[in-house]
């Protein structure tokens, strides 16, 4: 039995919705920080400032926002030289999903606006301090490809190829997200010269979003003081549909993947592939779920006042 090898690369798509530019935001593919502005950049103690968070799904899979939670981090509270939340929550949620662009309909993404409102802390005059704020945004997302290999038995190939005809390739295509991925058959198309041939999926992986991956529905809108583990950093669920042939998948193609320290990383699956009687084309789906975060930073600066 011959053994046939199929390359699924992940690729980077840094890009927004096709027919729909990303605005002017740190990170994309996926949901993105437009703007993290204030309406003053410094404040006398015991005065507040206002903050703005403006998000965009510029993936192309849905925001789900019982499943995004929007986080604060920073020096508030209540106690010495700390900031003191005044309305805002620093765990927010989401009020509604975050749709993707709809080019046949022409709908924007769905965009949102998160607001704070701080207030500086109690210094004497002449005294002022500088604090870093950082807003970070944890999401669930999804990755879907959609494809097809195509199948010849030896004999149709050379029938074909003696008339001057060319073997019908491969075609896959990919939604945007953090992690996407761009499949390259090798061979394409598949000749089979037994009765059946393995086929090896081999997937590369790669995180080009700008942020970090952890294991999905881990952090919901109800998560109080978000934190993660080392070991829910960098896992990813993967789901192979091989239609007709997903009794021939091997069981390590699916369930939870790791991409080792956050880099590209290769995970290969194996499937076996009949002969076929004509050409013949196998659907393939591959998903892969995740949770996400991203991060933009602001400065804001405190100056003391006389009592």
């Amino acid at each position: 039995m011959k053994k046939l090898i199929i390359v699924l690369m992940a690729a980077v798509l840094i890009a927004g919705c096709p027919g729909q530019p990303p605005d002017n935001g740190i990170t994309g593919d996926g949901l993105a920080m437009t703007a993290f502005t204030n309406d003053a950049e410094s404040q006398v103690s015991g005065r507040d400032i206002r903050l703005f968070l403006d998000v965009e799904n510029q993936g192309e899979s849905a925001v789900d926002a019982n499943k995004t939670l929007i986080y604060l981090n920073g020096p508030i509270g209540t106690g010495l030289l700390q900031w003191q939340l005044m309305e805002g929550a620093q765990s927010a949620k989401l009020e509604r999903n975050l749709d993707p662009y709809d080019a046949l309909k022409d709908i924007p993404a769905g965009r949102a606006t998160v607001k704070w409102r701080i207030r500086a802390p109690q210094m004497d005059s002449g005294q002022q301090k500088t604090d870093t704020f950082t807003a970070r945004a944890y999401y669930d997302y999804q990755t879907r490809v959609n494809g097809q290999i195509v199948a010849y038995s030896e004999a149709e190939s050379v029938a074909l190829r003696q008339k001057g005809e060319s073997l019908e390739t491969a075609i896959f295509t990919a939604t945007n997200g953090p992690l996407t991925i761009t499949v390259r058959p090798i061979p394409d198309p598949v000749v089979i010269t037994d009765i059946d041939e393995t086929v090896t999926l081999e997937l590369t992986v790669e995180n080009t979003g700008g942020g970090t991956i952890y294991k999905n529905g881990l952090i919901t809108s109800n998560t109080v003081g978000p934190s993660l583990a080392y070991d829910d950093l960098n896992r990813v669920g993967m789901t192979i549909d091989a239609g007709n042939l997903q009794a021939n998948l091997a069981g390590t193609c699916t369930g939870t993947q790791e991409l080792i320290g956050g880099r590209p990383t290769t995970l290969t699956c194996d499937i076996k592939v009949p002969r076929p009687s004509a050409k013949t084309a196998y659907p393939i789906k591959i998903n892969l779920d995740y949770g996400y975060y991203i991060d933009m930073p602001m400065q804001l600066t405190a100056v003391g006042k006389n009592a």
